[in-house]
């Protein structure tokens, strides 16, 4: 994966991060090692909140964890719209720049799931861009 060969460089952290910003749609990020390093770089230099789904998560500022025994994702999802609905109540009605969703599945139906949350996310305008993170 190109990300996770040039990230360990911190002026490629923010170049990564620099381009991510610019775009405008779901940006999926899949492999199976350092992903958590690439959210963190997101939070960092963003301020994204982390909104993990799973058996795994990063641990860092600003992360909601919701292992995949506590709920489906429908359910993860759901909570994650409410949240960003309030967040953009506080932000004047303008939408979130961006955040993560962090999941180690390789469920592809429950990928598909959380994705469609994503696509609704977006033309609702809760958020510009989410970075979708995957195995």
């Amino acid at each position: 994966m190109f990300l996770k060969k040039i990230c360990y460089d911190e002026f490629c952290k923010r170049e990564i991060i620099n381009f991510l910003i610019g775009c405008e749609k779901m940006i999926r990020v899949t492999g199976e090692k350092q992903k958590s390093e690439i959210a963190y770089a997101i939070q960092k230099y963003n301020k994204s909140t982390i909104y993990s789904y799973g058996d795994f998560c990063p641990i860092y500022l600003d992360t909601y964890i919701t292992y995949d025994t506590e709920c489906d994702p429908i359910s993860f999802c759901k909570f994650v719209m409410e949240d960003l609905k309030e967040k953009v109540r506080d932000n004047e009605g303008l939408p979130i720049p961006m955040i993560v969703i962090y999941t180690n599945l390789d469920d592809l139906v429950k990928i598909t799931v959380i994705e469609n949350y994503i696509k609704e996310m977006e033309n609702e305008k809760l958020v510009r861009n989410v970075v979708f993170m995957t195995r």
